[in-house]
C-alpha cells in the first residue's frame, strides 16, 4: 500500500479590496461612460469619494457627488494628486440582514460594519441613504428600517 506523502498549500485568502480610512475625495480627469450597474457615472472635473481600491488598485470603489451615482471607475481617470479626505460619513454596524433584489442597493449581514452618508430618517421607522460594506466592498443606496443600522462613531 502507497501512502501519499503530498501536502496540499492552501492559498492565503487576500482582500478584494483595500478600504480608505478615511476616504478620499478625488476628481475624474476624463469622462467615463459605465460599463453596468456596477460601475458609476462621471464627467471630467466631478468629485468622486473613492472608499476602497480594487483589482490591484487599477479600480476604485466611489460614489459621485454631483449625480449620487455609486460603483466602479477605472484608476487611471482619477486624478490623485488633488485628493482630501470625506469626512462626512458615519461608521455603522447591521443588527439584520438586508438583501435587496433591486440593482444598486447595497447589502450586508447581521455584524456587518457600513461606512453611511446622506442617511435621511423617513416615516414609518424608515431610512435611506447610501452605504459601502467594508466587508464586501459592495457600495450602493439603501431603505431600510432604521434600527437595522446603529451608529457606533
Amino acid at each position: 500500500m502507497h501512502r501519499s506523502t503530498a501536502v496540499t498549500q492552501l492559498k492565503p485568502l487576500t482582500p478584494t479590496h483595500e478600504t480608505l480610512n478615511p476616504p478620499l475625495t478625488i476628481s475624474v480627469k476624463d469622462g467615463y461612460l459605465c460599463k453596468n450597474y456596477q460601475h458609476v457615472v462621471a464627467n471630467s472635473g466631478d468629485q468622486v469619494v473613492v472608499f476602497a481600491w480594487t483589482n490591484n488598485h487599477t479600480e476604485a470603489i466611489t460614489y459621485n457627488l454631483r449625480n449620487k451615482t455609486a460603483g466602479r471607475i477605472l484608476a487611471n481617470l482619477l486624478e490623485k494628486g488633488d485628493s482630501k479626505p470625506f469626512t462626512d460619513i458615519k461608521l455603522c454596524m447591521s443588527t439584520s440582514d438586508e438583501s435587496h433584489p433591486s440593482i444598486g442597493q447595497v447589502k450586508w449581514k447581521a455584524g456587518d460594519y457600513v461606512m453611511v452618508w446622506n442617511r435621511e430618517e423617513k416615516s414609518h421607522a424608515r431610512s435611506e441613504g447610501f452605504g459601502f460594506n467594508l466587508a464586501t466592498g459592495e457600495i450602493g443606496n439603501f431603505n431600510t428600517i432604521s434600527s437595522s443600522l446603529k451608529v457606533i462613531n
